[in-house]
């Protein structure tokens, strides 16, 4: 699984819509991916929603997501309410396969590997130019530069 971690400008009442997308480079169906997020202001510190004081978030993607369907694009709104929000940073994905399998990816590297990074600026305002994982002060490399959807991930 590749994938990126974006969001939206705050809405007028501050929430934060989050997109992710992913595409399975795997051999095998996925039925569903949880991605656990959690928000950072401009300074890399940890934020939290002004309506429900939670932090971290989980987010499902569930389908027959198969190796050879190329990227799928899913997104949330209103994941917090947070005008201070800058960075998302993703913490961990657990990957449940059609079989039944699961796959729990958390540590930094394997995710900043897992990551598309964000160098480049797309027709989508990212909060971040740096690969979704990593905090900007981590110096972690990008993976790779943004694919085009029509450009196959190798």
């Amino acid at each position: 699984l590749v994938f990126m971690a974006y969001g939206q400008e705050p809405n007028s009442a501050g929430g934060i819509t989050v997109n992710l997308d992913f595409q399975n480079v795997g051999t095998k169906t996925i039925k569903s991916i949880v991605f656990t997020l959690t928000p950072f202001d401009a300074d890399g510190r940890q934020v939290s929603c002004d309506v429900s004081r939670k932090c971290s978030t989980d987010l499902t993607a569930t389908g027959y997501l198969r190796a050879d369907s190329g990227y799928y694009l899913k997104y949330w709104e209103n994941v917090w309410y947070s005008r201070t929000i800058k960075y998302i940073q993703v913490n961990a994905v657990t990957i449940t396969f059609m079989d039944g399998a699961t796959q729990i990816v958390n540590k930094p590297a394997d995710l900043s590997n897992m990551a598309i990074a964000v160098e480049a600026w797309s027709y989508t305002h990212f909060w971040s130019d740096h690969a979704i994982g990593s905090r900007p002060a981590s110096g972690a490399p990008p993976a790779n530069r943004i694919p085009l959807r029509t450009e196959p991930l190798k």
